[in-house]
């Protein structure tokens, strides 16, 4: 995240499963740009912390992922990028 310029924002990469809760608890917000993600079950646990999601607008999360408790943006391969973490 440093290298990225960004600040306040941690890359946790897989986490066992109870550390999760205390993670999405502290966080101000859930930012999981999956490309093509299928289901999003982060999703649900993030929001189930009270935690708001950004994700890719494609696959499950399109199903209850809303405004009210998220936003879902639509997908670019470029996210996978440098530049495209940046923008997102």
């Amino acid at each position: 995240a440093k290298s990225l310029g960004l600040e306040r924002t941690m890359f946790l990469g897989a986490q066992e499963q109870n550390v999760l809760a205390d993670v999405f608890s502290m966080s101000e917000v859930g930012m999981f740009p999956s490309y093509m993600e299928p289901f999003g079950m982060v999703f649900i646990e993030s929001m189930a912390c009270g935690t708001p999601t950004i994700g890719a607008n494609s696959g499950g999360p399109t199903d209850f992922v809303t405004g009210a408790c998220g936003a879902l943006i639509e997908e670019e391969e470029t996210w996978r990028s440098e530049e495209g973490a940046k923008r997102l």
